[in-house]
């Protein structure tokens, strides 16, 4: 598996909840995550919400998060294209 994340990509309502629960934007989770940034990965096949990649990454200020993705399209294995679904800052 990769040991990066292509591009990140993030809808209006996902990126309002991330502000308001968590204080953080899209862009800083895409600073952490999105290549060139180096990140640990891996899949999570969670029984409420299905198959998802939980990827660990720093920001440029050294703070950790953790931030689980989609695919999309969801049908393409080989996409580099992810949809963030949810993050957290780690600490």
């Amino acid at each position: 598996m990769r040991d990066y994340i292509g591009l990140v990509v993030c809808a209006p309502s996902v990126e309002r909840k991330l502000r308001s629960k968590h204080g953080l934007t899209a862009d800083l989770v895409r600073e952490a995550i999105q290549y060139p940034a180096r990140v640990m990965l891996a899949w999570d096949d969670d029984p409420r919400h299905g198959g998802r990649l939980v990827v660990l990454g720093t920001t440029a200020t050294g703070r950790q998060l953790v931030v689980w993705l989609v695919p999309t399209p969801e049908w393409d294995p080989d996409t580099d294209v992810w949809l963030i679904k949810t993050a957290r800052w780690v600490r």
